[in-house]
């Protein structure tokens, strides 16, 4: 597979065992530009690291996927340096901690399973 000269943007790398880090590779090694993306200021240093364990030498950025102003904030960024994107490989979830402890049924809320959804599923088309 060839992938020279396309920019990948790859999110949800969290650690070398996540499949978004596997992928973020493979794709490296095949040619492409791959593209990170990080939540906060908490998880930066995390995925940078892991970024450059893959010697990836392209930017990370970050980005809240719930946050609309962010991802037009990385929109702009990926388009200023990198011109355009070829693929996007979403592998970010999130559902708040205490929903995922117990039974599901017990748990889940209204609010919770909206936020679920809408940081792993509609950041996509958001993006």
């Amino acid at each position: 597979m060839n992938l020279k000269g396309k920019n990948v943007l790859v999110t949800g790398i969290a650690s070398n065992r996540s499949i978004s880090y596997a992928i973020a590779k493979i794709l490296h090694e095949n040619g492409a530009n791959v593209i990170v993306s990080y939540q906060n200021d908490r998880l930066k240093e995390r995925v940078i690291k892991l970024k450059n364990q893959l010697s990836i030498t392209t930017d990370a950025y970050q980005c809240d996927l719930s946050s609309d102003s962010e991802i037009e904030t990385l929109k702009n960024n990926i388009i200023n340096n990198h011109g355009n994107l070829d693929g996007i490989i979403h592998s970010a979830a999130f559902a708040p901690k205490e929903q995922l402890s117990g039974k599901y049924i017990d748990n889940i809320t209204r609010d919770g399973f909206a936020m679920a959804h809408d940081i792993s599923s509609y950041s996509l088309t958001a993006l």
